[in-house]
């Protein structure tokens, strides 16, 4: 009988523990979050509409709420003008919410890609870029901003010009040097 509760309080203790090993590590994160209060909230968003980013300055202005999911950021569009609805969940870390977005439409598409935008320290603005499918299947970046202000969005969208180095095409001079 004695050998029969030793084992018993054994699995009892490891799947405790088990358990807890799961669950602490994420109420942890999931506090740590609650207190980025200056990342949760309603954002003004925009972004290069990535079907043609490469070939346009359209910006696509929209609305974002960020909240708590777990050791998560969960990011929903609202008022989308062209029904661009999506989802997102990122992680922070070293001030960067790194993640991934999918589309939520109701009439089938299932756009999909990753994300980085980095938390300005003084507060009010998340820049970076995203990964988007083109109709023709290429996949393509294409920068994402969001300000807690109309003016913190218009701030954003020049620090991302800036901010993001892109290699220019090459040129004729530029591939005689290159030989």
């Amino acid at each position: 009988m004695d050998v029969l509760l030793e084992i018993s309080v054994a699995v009892v203790g490891a799947a405790t523990g088990a358990i807890l090993s799961y669950c602490l590590p994420l109420y942890f994160a999931k506090r740590k979050n609650l207190t980025r209060r200056d990342i949760m909230g309603e954002w003004h968003s925009s972004y290069l509409h990535y079907q043609s980013a490469s070939t346009s300055k359209n910006w696509i202005k929209d609305r974002v709420t960020i909240s708590v999911d777990g050791p998560h950021f969960k990011f929903n569009s609202i008022d989308n003008p062209l029904n661009d609805v999506y989802e997102a969940n990122a992680k922070l870390k070293n001030g960067e919410l790194i993640g991934d977005w999918k589309s939520t439409t109701s009439d089938g598409r299932h756009a999909q890609g990753g994300f980085v935008l980095t938390v300005l320290p003084m507060g009010g603005l998340l820049y970076g870029i995203f990964t988007g499918p083109r109709d023709s299947g290429e996949r393509v970046f294409a920068a994402w901003v969001l300000g807690k202000t109309l003016e913190d969005l218009e701030k954003g969208k020049r620090l991302v010009r800036s901010q993001v180095l892109i290699a220019p095409l090459p040129t004729k001079a530029s591939k005689q040097i290159a030989s």
